[in-house]
């Protein structure tokens, strides 16, 4: 377990600990989960944690309760945690979520990728594909690929890129993939794996190599240039090897 995780544990530990100190009457046990869900979300926010543990440790007490209210049979919270488990391997390993990239992001990255003309394009944690069907469909002589570490949406991804013959997507560890091959790397991610991988991107590829991050800059490097995607929260940091 990492140190992350363990943090995330403790306030939620603390936080129990804490109510159930304040509040001893028991008669009062819906309020007991939803002031623990408030007290986790402050600590959360206190501590700096990303955007997502605030609302994960706001709700996490109180779903627990409504949860156990409704009666549900237990069959459907082990398909829930097969799903997740299929679909997000890469937060337990890597603290990389699912994220999706929208049809306004992947428009600004189709402007840069006509920009800069490379013959070859990596999206890592390419989810079920979006943005290498959307790329696959209007560039027809380049070599699209994706490396995607969760089974359930490795498969949809392939699923959706069948029809394409210059795009697809491989089951793998975005570390154990070689960038040599590639000029053109994007990836939506998270803050904790950036900095790791822009020493990978800076040791394993060609001078000149774009480097598009959706949302999450490198620390402590300046980008070539900020794309701000209309619409949207998001942002495009542009960095060149």
């Amino acid at each position: 377990m990492n140190q992350n995780f363990r943090k995330q544990i403790f306030i939620e530990f603390f936080s129990a600990l804490f109510v159930f100190f304040l509040i001893q009457n028991t008669n009062q046990q819906v309020n007991l989960y939803y002031f623990i869900g408030g007290v986790a979300f402050f600590l959360s926010v206190l501590v700096k944690n990303h955007y997502w543990w605030h609302f994960i440790h706001l709700v996490f007490m109180p779903g627990i309760y409504l949860s156990s209210t409704l009666h549900i049979h237990p069959i459907f919270f082990l398909f829930g945690f097969f799903i997740l488990f299929f679909t997000s391997k890469g937060a337990i390993k890597d603290q990389v979520p699912l994220f999706l990239s929208n049809k306004k992001t992947n428009e600004e990255l189709y402007k840069l990728v006509k920009k800069y003309e490379p013959k070859s394009f990596l999206d890592i944690g390419s989810g079920i594909s979006t943005t290498l069907v959307y790329l696959a469909k209007r560039f027809i002589d380049m070599k699209i690929s994706g490396v995607e570490n969760s089974y359930l949406t490795y498969k949809i991804g392939t699923l959706r890129l069948k029809d394409y013959d210059n795009a697809q997507v491989k089951l793998t560890n975005l570390w154990d993939t070689p960038l040599k091959e590639y000029d053109f790397i994007y990836a939506f991610l998270s803050p904790s794996p950036m900095e790791k991988l822009w020493v990978k991107i800076k040791s394993e590829t060609n001078p000149g190599t774009i480097f598009v991050s959706n949302s999450f800059p490198v620390p402590n490097v300046n980008p070539e240039t900020v794309i701000e995607v209309e619409g949207t929260n998001r942002k495009l940091y542009v960095y060149q090897v």
